[in-house]
């Protein structure tokens, strides 16, 4: 469950608020990035940060895809030392 709440004010000086709610599950995907085939993934509530769920992911394929795929959502200064400090694996995003 999540919720986004949005305020602010019309040009005659009243006040209105926006929510926004949903109801869902994220997928957390690591693909091989040659062959673009899904290695890894999680299924978790919504509101679950993606950075906290790349380090279990990654030791789960720690050896075995060298050429690895994630979305900009994993991009965290301690998650890429850590993928290359532990894991060996090249972090190259395009800033």
């Amino acid at each position: 469950f999540g919720r986004k709440e949005y305020r602010s004010t019309r040009e005659d000086g009243s006040g209105w608020t926006k929510v926004i709610q949903w109801f869902g599950y994220k997928l957390h995907l690591l693909a091989d990035a040659t062959y673009e085939l899904p290695v890894a993934w999680e299924v978790t509530k919504a509101s679950t940060a993606d950075i906290t769920r790349a380090f279990p992911i990654l030791d789960h394929v720690q050896t075995s895809h060298p050429e690895l795929m994630a979305e900009r959502g994993y991009d965290a200064t301690e998650l890429l030392r850590e993928t290359w400090d532990t894991h060996g694996i090249k972090p190259v995003i395009d800033i």
